[in-house]
């Protein structure tokens, strides 16, 4: 909770219950009441805004109460990469400038590897400037945030990297007829029974901001390293259909979690998800 009492919150996931799809919604639009104190910002990426119309109370909310965030434009890019930098008492050379906005103007998801990348340009810098040639040392606007992904990776001894591995894979939601987004996943369910190497690796993939402890959830810190980084979409692709079973476990076991696992409660649910999935 924050000053003035805001509260900004993520969400993401995959929720395949209805049920508990509508009543986080209907949670939300309580704001609609006169005597509501309570008011919800709502950010909603472009390819998934139509799945709004899918709740028509929340879609009847948002009709006159929508605005559109276009792409920045070559001015609002250029001030998105030089303002930082003269608050903080640095100089980014021009040539860096041209070459950021050139590679990001007009690209679809391309502002948060910008931004990794100007931050690994920042820990190369020499003095006060952040120059071109130390943001090609760190692999380029679509290249640094794999390369710092690939470096850590290749670091690691061979049971480090498949924890990483595990890991990662468990902070995907993969596609079906979208592009794969990341999952936030609570840090217990990425334990095992190997919890101080777990610990190890997820402290070093925080370090290396990769991903992000928020509480007792992890998230991918940057959703746009999944198609960045070669070895990570790799290894989705090979584990697609093992993640979409994980994914709907997931969601099959957490009504059971939250009816303090009643063993009827479990078997009803499971065996619901267990005849959703082979009609599939």
């Amino acid at each position: 909770m924050g000053s003035g009492g805001v509260r900004v919150c993520g969400v993401g996931g995959c929720c395949a219950d209805p049920a508990e799809r509508t009543r986080f919604i209907d949670r939300l639009l309580t704001a609609r009441a006169p005597d509501s104190r309570l008011r919800v910002l709502i950010a909603v990426r472009a390819d998934f805004f139509g799945h709004l119309a899918g709740h028509r109370p929340l879609a009847d909310a948002l009709r006159d109460a929508t605005l559109l965030v276009p792409p920045m434009n070559r001015d609002e890019l250029r001030e998105a990469v030089v303002k930082p930098a003269q608050a903080a008492g640095l100089i980014v050379e021009r040539t860096l400038t041209a070459r950021i906005i050139d590679e990001v103007d007009g690209e679809p998801g391309a502002l948060p590897l910008m931004f990794h990348a100007l931050l690994e340009t920042w820990h190369r810098r020499k003095g006060r400037a952040l120059s071109l040639a130390a943001c090609e040392a760190a692999g380029g606007v679509h290249g640094a945030g794999a390369q710092t992904a690939e470096d850590l990776y290749t670091r690691f001894i061979p049971p480090q990297a498949a924890c990483a591995r595990r890991i990662l894979l468990r902070l995907i939601t993969p596609g079906e007829g979208a592009q794969d987004t990341r999952r936030p996943a609570p840090r217990e369910e990425l334990e095992t029974g190997t919890s101080s190497a777990t610990a190890e690796v997820l402290e070093r993939l925080v370090k290396a901001r990769l991903v992000i402890l928020d509480g007792s959830t992890v998230h991918l810190a940057r959703e746009a390293l999944i198609a960045a980084w070669p070895r990570l979409r790799k290894w989705i692709d090979e584990d697609r259909d093992r993640l979409r079973l994980h994914c709907r476990l997931t969601d099959a076991a957490h009504p059971w979690q939250t009816l303090g696992r009643d063993p009827g409660a479990g078997f009803v649910h499971f065996k619901r998800f267990w005849h959703s999935f082979r009609a599939r």
